[in-house]
Parts: C-alpha cells; sequence; structure tokens
C-alpha cells in the first residue's frame, strides 16, 4: 500500500512541475510581402497580419526599418492575446523606380523567434 501511495505522490509531483507553459508564440503567413505594383514617390500603406498561437500576451517591442521610405507604426503597446491576431502596419514611399525590398525588422516577446525579419517587396513605376 506504501508503495502505490509513494507512487502516486510522485505522479502528481511530476505533473504539477511539467506543467507546459509555452508562453506567447508568434505566427504569420510568410515573412515576404508582395505589394505588387506601386507608384513612385506615392506614399503607400500596408500591414502584415500577425498571430499569437502561445498561451500567454504577444508584446511587440520594436520595429524598425531598413531605409527612410519604409516606416513601420509605433508598436511600443500592441499586445496580442493568446489566439487572437493583430497588425504590424507600415508606409513605403518609393524613391526609385523598378523593383524595391526593403525589409522591416519586428522585435518581440514570443518564445519561438523574438526578432521577425519581413521583407517587402513591390515593382514600382513611374507614372
Amino acid at each position: 500500500m506504501c508503495k502505490i501511495k509513494n507512487f502516486l505522490v510522485i505522479t502528481i509531483l511530476t505533473m504539477i512541475s511539467c506543467k507546459n507553459t509555452r508562453g506567447p508564440i508568434i505566427k504569420y503567413n510568410t515573412n515576404k510581402i508582395d505589394l505588387g505594383e506601386i507608384e513612385f514617390k506615392k506614399e503607400f500603406h500596408g500591414k502584415i497580419t500577425i498571430y499569437n498561437t502561445g498561451d500567454e500576451p504577444l508584446k511587440f517591442l520594436e520595429a524598425t526599418a531598413d531605409c527612410s521610405c519604409t516606416v513601420p507604426d509605433d508598436v511600443k503597446n500592441t499586445i496580442i492575446q493568446p489566439n487572437d491576431s493583430g497588425y504590424l502596419s507600415f508606409k513605403i514611399t518609393p524613391a526609385m523606380d523598378g523593383f524595391i525590398q526593403q525589409s522591416i525588422y519586428l522585435n518581440n516577446t514570443s518564445t519561438n523567434e523574438n526578432r521577425v525579419l519581413f521583407f517587402i517587396r513591390a515593382n514600382v513605376k513611374l507614372l
């Protein structure tokens, strides 16, 4: 009887100590955003859908771009609850024509990818 009791106590303690908390988990459809054709020197507004598939709130810490023609919105107060989605909004004002590729880095509190690199691609046309 004592062996069974000890086994049950050890099993219960093991189950309690192995509680699986995953934290916030960031997901997105793709990190390559194709805007198609946009106009030269005309401001274009876009957004990237971000999902939190974890079990804790996901917080955006900072979004930065590699070029002054690409400006992500301020994300410091963005929180996505578990099993919900939100957006990373940005604007691009292309300063050259032809194919462009810009980058946006999103720092966040996810446990799986706390710095995400998004590539924003477009074909800029002169009008």
